[in-house]
């Protein structure tokens, strides 16, 4: 019996940064990023005479089922509602894009009654996980995620490794608001002109992965594992130097990185190209700390802050027969 009611909730992203990129040969990007809990990407399908959308992010939803269709060979889209009911914003560096065309495919697979792929599979078919990974496998398991970047000829790079973080933690995120970062054909065009990563980068950029940002988030060691998450987070940056300000998207991204730091708080930095702003935090206590002192010296005017766990599983699915719309 075919599914009648499709809920999706999918964690956020953060990404800490690419490990390669440029080389005509061997693995390209990798990186290593986790999944947060919000904001979340919260979307339902239930029944409708057409295929329609609404809520936040209508069009690329509307996208993102043009795509379904074109991967799985169909016609036509079938008769539902897809509803967006909350959406991370986009474009801010919290993966919002992969979250929501894997959702959608997803839900409309089960809709449907196709044989639901991996998520993997899913990306491909999306045409998701160009460059990164971290989103794809963090929508199928949640966590900690590493990912050593693809081969010629492969769609998405394979997951290397995976790590539950302390469920306590907390992640400061701090976004000004009407600011993106650089995405679609912008960001096609910002490779373009970024020399490719010396491979001793690439090198010391693994090491610091392999032995250290991996055995403190293993050992739940939040002072090593923020230490090692800043130091990675700063090398990557200098990798796009040429296309944004040094290591951060802006001098005001910068200089939030620099008073976080300053205020005792060793885990701080970009999540991909920004303009998200992130802290790591030992729990909720502390979080609220942070909030108030960097508010107190003006570092949080027009910006937006959440404050969330860590995501340690994959996306929520529930489905049924329970609604229906006329």
């Amino acid at each position: 019996m075919l599914a009648r009611f499709v809920r999706i909730t999918a964690a956020s992203r953060l990404h800490f940064g690419l490990i390669r990129f440029g080389h005509a040969s061997g693995r390209r990007f990798g990186g290593v990023g986790l999944m947060i809990e919000k904001p979340p990407l919260r979307l339902e399908v239930v029944s409708s005479p057409v295929f329609r959308s609404s809520g936040p992010v209508a069009e690329r939803v509307e996208a993102a089922g043009r795509q379904w269709m074109k991967w799985r060979r169909l016609s036509e889209l079938p008769n539902c509602r897809i509803e967006v009911v909350e959406a991370p914003p986009s474009h801010t560096g919290l993966g919002s894009g992969t979250q929501l065309s894997l959702a959608v495919g997803v839900a409309l697979d089960i809709w449907t009654g196709q044989t639901c792929a991996s998520a993997v599979e899913t990306a491909a078919g999306m045409g998701r996980g160009l460059r990164s990974a971290v989103g794809t496998h963090g929508f199928a398991q949640g966590g900690l995620i590493v990912e050593l970047g693809k081969m010629p000829g492969e769609d998405i790079s394979p997951m290397a490794s995976r790590v539950e973080l302390p469920g306590d933690w907390r992640w400061v995120l701090i976004c000004p608001r009407g600011i993106r970062g650089f995405h679609g054909t912008n960001e096609a065009d910002m490779f373009r002109q970024l020399a490719p990563v010396p491979e001793s980068v690439s090198n010391e950029m693994l090491c610091e992965m392999r032995e250290r940002m991996l055995p403190a988030a293993r050992a739940g060691n939040l002072e090593d594992f923020g230490e090692s998450v800043y130091r990675f987070g700063y090398q990557a940056g200098m990798c796009y130097a040429a296309v944004q300000l040094g290591a951060y998207c802006s001098d005001r991204a910068a200089q939030l990185v620099s008073a976080i730091r300053g205020s005792g708080i060793a885990g701080a930095g970009q999540s991909s190209w920004g303009p998200t702003i992130f802290a790591l935090c030992e729990n909720p206590d502390q979080a609220e700390w942070l909030v108030r002192e960097l508010n107190h010296r003006g570092f949080l005017e027009d910006s937006d802050v959440v404050v969330s766990p860590t995501c340690n599983v994959g996306a929520r699915i529930v489905s049924g027969d329970d609604k229906s719309e006329s």
